[in-house]
């Protein structure tokens, strides 16, 4: 019986050994999603019309300008159904013969269709998706602008850029 327990404790002793292997290796799969390349174009400049000296804050709504007004507009052309990163930024000042009139408050809406009336906002630092039938997304831009009274008469000019990326 001893001999017995004796030989049934080794066979468990060494069940639980492992022994280190010296080579090993491993395989895993490779992919990659290939996008079409992303294109950018001005479709229209922001205008906000003529106005007269001393008007304070003039708005344009880049879903409905008003008179001679025209929104801003740029056409993004890409992957369907893809997400791209959206920034822009404002100048703080258009310059002119005149001295500077502020520009603030940018308002930019967008769409994967052409339609406006149906465009949401877009804040600077995130997210759209480019159309997954179009494969564009379009851009409308406005703002409010400031002209102080005394302000000289002249056009004044400035830029707004819009930069888009997957």
């Amino acid at each position: 019986m001893k001999k017995l327990l004796l030989v049934a404790t080794m066979v468990l002793g060494f069940a639980g050994m492992s022994f280190a292997q010296t080579s090993g290796s491993m395989a895993c799969s490779m992919t990659v999603n290939v996008v079409s390349a992303l294109s950018i174009s001005k479709v229209a400049d922001l205008d906000f019309g003529t106005i007269g000296a001393g008007a304070g804050n003039v708005t344009l709504n880049p879903k409905s300008p008003t008179g001679a007004q025209v929104a801003g507009e740029f056409k993004v052309s890409g992957q369907g159904n893809t997400p791209i990163n959206v920034s822009y930024s404002a100048p703080s000042i258009l310059t002119g013969t005149g001295g500077n009139i502020n520009f603030t408050s940018p308002n930019v809406v967008g769409s994967d269709t052409t339609i406006v009336s149906g465009a949401t906002g877009v804040n600077t630092g995130t997210q759209v998706t480019i159309g997954p039938s179009t494969n564009e997304y379009l851009f409308w831009v406005g703002g409010t602008i400031s002209v102080p009274s005394g302000t000289a008469a002249g056009t004044y000019t400035g830029t707004f850029t819009i930069d888009v990326n997957y």
